[in-house]
């Protein structure tokens, strides 16, 4: 497996919050992180002091993230994943996120047609055909995007320039705010969830192939009582979902037959060991 840098583009607050949550032992420690803004933080230093194991594998850069020359020297199309965090410093942060997706899929389809270029001569595949199987190579892969949003009703727009995840802080904030009012301390279990730590919980998406074929042609309600039956003291795992065709499905009402094309959504303090679980029946 190919270990990929996390790139996120402009700095803000819930950077040095992204920076530790990523680099906490129990998410991506040893993945490079590279962030792109213009300025560069101005508390650099202290947090390099203050944290220095989550901030020993952080290069920061300044410049523009609209600017393809500043992308491409971070090698933009081979990172794992890109965060969009919104511009403080402009009165339509959304707007310029917008760009910055444009951006970046503009240089990954370069860089695909790019190398069906090279290949087309020798591969003895029609353009098309080759296009898919290059897309699908690990070293080709388009860095998944998430992007900050601060307006809700843009949120489509930037879905539609290309953004995987879009995230509005302010919607979630409201809901919490909502339910919590309705439901003692459910507080705590939002910062449970959202929280790298021994003792906390996490939501894991599951979609290893060995999975994959396991769970092809069981219902939900197999999936489920059969991690329930396996569960491990040190790190059990409880189903809460699948998704499917890119879309999240909590808590089925229908006792639903999954497929090789589905993911499987777990609770755990870590990512389960499938093979372990799967095996030892």
């Amino acid at each position: 497996m190919i270990n990929k840098n996390i790139i996120i583009c402009n700095w803000n607050e819930k950077g040095e919050k992204i920076v530790t949550e990523l680099h906490s032992p129990l998410a991506a420690p040893e993945t490079g992180i590279i962030v792109i803004a213009k300025p560069r933080p101005a508390n650099e230093e202290e947090l390099r002091h203050n944290y220095q194991r989550e901030y020993s594998n952080v290069e920061f850069r300044e410049g523009s993230p609209v600017n393809y020359n500043t992308l491409e020297g971070a090698n933009i199309c081979k990172a794992k994943a890109v965060i969009v965090l919104s511009n403080d410093s402009l009165s339509n942060g959304d707007a310029e996120a917008g760009l910055i997706v444009l951006a970046i899929n503009t240089l990954w389809k370069k860089r695909i047609d790019e190398e069906i270029n090279k290949r087309i001569k020798t591969s003895g595949l029609h353009k098309d055909e080759l296009r898919e199987k290059i897309i699908l190579d690990e070293h080709f892969v388009k860095p998944r995007i998430i992007v900050e949003v601060m307006e809700h009703g843009k949120m489509d727009h930037l879905k539609d320039a290309g953004a995987d995840d879009v995230i509005c802080a302010a919607d979630y904030a409201i809901g919490i705010l909502a339910q919590s009012a309705l439901n003692e301390k459910l507080s705590d279990v939002y910062h449970d969830l959202l929280t790298y730590s021994p003792g906390t919980n996490e939501i894991y998406i599951l979609n290893e192939p060995f999975l994959s074929e396991w769970i092809d042609g069981k219902t939900f309600r197999e999936v489920s009582l059969f991690f329930l039956e396996h569960r491990f003291n040190v790190n059990p795992a409880i189903p809460v979902g699948l998704r499917r065709h890119g879309k999240a499905i909590i808590n089925p009402k229908e006792d639903i037959k999954c497929t090789k094309d589905d993911a499987l959504i777990v609770l755990a303090y870590d990512i389960p060991d499938l093979v372990k679980i799967i095996s030892e029946k």
